[in-house]
């Protein structure tokens, strides 16, 4: 898993929010999806597709060293700023596709590497 879905669960134990695994990373696919109708031309096609970005991809993230120190007032008021004006917005019809793709998975729909693979192949579990 990728390091926003790892920030996600940092949130949701410091929150204490009860999130299960399934609404983190649904919220770890909304966010995937409009950061890639955002800007990242390499993946705006796959965004109308959040399983599929999912599937393929992941966000990376690094540290590094501000141009400037920011005091923690600041970091405080640009908090409030971005939560009171968030730029990244995932609109309604892709948690949809999310659920969909969710419901399918439970219907019985394989999607993941483990249920691609090729008959006769057994998985270590099996042996």
């Amino acid at each position: 898993m990728g390091e926003i879905f790892h920030a996600l669960e940092v949130l949701n134990r410091s929150m204490k929010l009860g999130l299960d695994a399934k609404a983190l990373l649904r919220a770890e696919m909304g966010f995937k999806s409009a950061l890639a109708m955002q800007g990242n031309p390499a993946t705006a096609a796959l965004a109308a597709d959040p399983a599929k970005l999912s599937e393929g991809y992941e966000l990376k993230a690094t540290l590094r060293r501000r141009d400037a120190k920011l005091p923690l007032d600041q970091l405080s008021k640009l908090a409030t700023q971005a939560v009171t004006k968030p730029r990244t917005r995932v609109p309604a019809a892709t948690f949809k596709q999310i659920d969909k793709a969710f419901a399918d998975l439970s219907g019985g729909a394989a999607t993941t590497a483990a249920a691609k693979k090729p008959a006769g192949k057994k998985s270590r579990a099996a042996k």
